[in-house]
């Protein structure tokens, strides 16, 4: 027998198999880990994760090829009149601690939302990944020629017009302020109203917000120094986390709350913690509250709360709203804030 939890596990698996399938990270015929190497990766039981790639042989998206399990040739993908690039960022190469940032996660669940939608749409994906550093993105000024619309995750803040052009966008993870692009993210104002809530209840009086320098991360940071100053007229400091790494790790007070802008600011803060106090933990020493609910996906990261929304419906979000751009030449783009909630355990 196994457990409703292990179920659960396989399904979250088999989601992100599937993104990763669907993203061309696994082309056709490409060798996927081992049953093995993916228990070890993301620290999963056998029976879970044989469960999970089961799914996926059902659907015929993978094939046993002796001892080795690789992506079918004839896999399915959204193949439709209305075509739609995706543009995520290329890995960067040890910026992470561990191969793990390829996991489970937000990306992966708002493509496969993107995905799905894409199927029921009768649409074309082509899904890039580019040099998030690359200022002129020449392969993006080239999708104008073969492209009707273009979903961008979060990695490209620094486009302008002049790179993306006339056609339709849709920004995922985005606070850019853009006129012509329709932007999809937590509504920051409500998350941080949510974070005081929960720091007044522990009776906390003051806070420090940690975030990287990413401007949909430091909206969510401005958003929680307004709602926190509006209500005790302390304005909290901002410690910003250089080259997306944490050195040296600040001194935390003890008494004082922690605002994270991310659920992997806030692990990796947690794991430096840890390094420095054996036995100790961040999440059990400190209040503290993060934003975007990737810890729920994501299993190595832990405990702690979070304000959290559906990634998947927010990437079935993103392809309706870029096709309302196409199929309606001149319709005005909006910002898109989904509410998240706090889970705490």
């Amino acid at each position: 027998m196994y457990s409703k939890n292990d179920m659960g596990k396989s399904q979250r698996l088999a989601e992100y198999l599937k993104s990763m399938i669907f993203s061309g990270f696994y082309p056709p015929g490409a060798r996927i880990p081992s049953i093995m190497e993916l228990c070890q990766q993301y620290d999963f039981s056998y029976g879970a994760v044989q469960r999970g790639v089961k799914l996926l042989q059902k659907e015929g998206l993978l094939l046993r090829s002796g001892r080795r399990i690789v992506v079918a040739n004839d896999r399915k993908m959204p193949l439709g009149r209305t075509r739609i690039a995706v543009v995520l960022p290329e890995p960067e190469v040890g910026a992470w601690p561990s191969p793990q940032w390829m996991g489970p996660g937000l990306f992966s669940m708002a493509l496969l939302g993107i995905q799905e939608a894409a199927m029921q749409r009768n649409c074309w994906l082509s899904l890039l990944h580019v040099d998030r550093e690359d200022e002129s993105i020449s392969t993006m000024t080239e999708l104008r020629e073969r492209m009707d619309g273009m979903i961008v995750f979060n990695e490209f803040e620094h486009l302008n017009r002049d790179v993306i052009g006339p056609m339709p966008t849709v920004g995922v993870l985005m606070s850019g302020n853009y006129r012509d692009v329709s932007l999809l993210d937590i509504d920051a104002h409500f998350a941080a109203q949510q974070a005081a809530d929960h720091f007044a209840k522990q009776g906390i009086r003051s806070v420090v917000i940690y975030t990287d320098g990413r401007q949909t991360y430091l909206r969510r940071a401005d958003a929680f120094r307004i709602e926190w100053f509006r209500r005790t007229g302390v304005m909290p400091e901002i410690v910003l986390r250089p080259d997306r790494r944490i050195q040296p790790e600040p001194d935390f007070i003890p008494g004082t709350g922690l605002f994270f802008t991310s659920d992997t600011v806030t692990y990796l803060y947690a794991q430096s913690y840890a390094t420095r106090h054996p036995g100790r933990s961040l999440y059990r020493d400190f209040a503290l509250v993060s934003v975007d609910g990737k810890r729920l996906i994501v299993e190595h990261y832990g405990v702690f709360p979070t304000i959290a929304v559906d990634w998947r419906e927010i990437g079935y979000a993103a392809l309706e709203e870029c096709l309302a751009l196409i199929t309606r030449p001149g319709r005005p783009c909006r910002a898109i804030h989904f509410p998240g909630r706090l889970v705490e355990n």
